[in-house]
């Protein structure tokens, strides 16, 4: 009887989260603010940058690693959060610092056929806990969509772009975990008690 209890108690935690997961992504998705899949860029993506960054609630969030990618691009992470879920989000942003637009985005996707047709997102990130010996994926809803940030065709000289990904978590003595993006060199940060 209990364990049927904590199954049914692990099945509704997992698809409440699923489903907050899925209605940030497709609000991130809608409205003039996002993608454009006719070769545009989103007008966040081509916004100044400022205030990209805040987490909700307006707070500031201190960058904890910076990390350069190809073509003059850099991402910085913030702390990975743990949820109540048993989720691991991490945050941050990339920034275009070189002279010219950006596009190459798409390998960032990973090679997944299910994720890759959904367009280019950070779907290829993984988390790997070297103390457990574990490797974490990026979430995906029921129709295979990564629960992260979806990429816009390219990113404009000079802007910046809020990412976000959403994991499993690690256990709870975990601290420190090394994020990795297809293409560039791995980041450890430190998750956030």
């Amino acid at each position: 009887m209990s364990t049927r209890r904590t199954r049914s108690s692990r099945t509704g935690a997992v698809a409440v989260a699923l489903a907050t997961g899925l209605v940030l992504t497709l609000s991130g998705c809608s409205g003039e603010d996002g993608p454009s899949r006719n070769g545009g860029s989103s007008s966040q993506a081509q916004g100044s940058g400022e205030g990209d960054s805040a987490p909700e609630g307006g707070a500031e969030k201190e960058v904890q690693v910076e990390v350069e990618g190809p073509s003059g691009i850099l991402i910085r992470l913030y702390a990975p959060e743990r949820d109540s879920g048993g989720f691991l989000t991490v945050r941050g942003e990339l920034e275009n610092t070189g002279d010219e637009d950006f596009y190459q985005m798409s390998p960032w996707s990973g090679d997944e056929p299910e994720v890759v047709e959904h367009g280019s997102s950070l779907g290829g990130a993984k988390l790997v806990d070297t103390q457990g010996k574990k490797r974490y994926y990026v979430l995906r809803d029921t129709e295979g969509r990564p629960l992260c940030t979806m990429l816009p065709n390219g990113l404009s000289a000079g802007k910046t772009l809020p990412i976000y990904a959403q994991f499993p978590a690690p256990p709870k003595d975990t601290k420190k975990i090394d994020f990795q993006l297809p293409g560039w060199p791995s980041a450890t940060v430190e998750i956030a008690e």
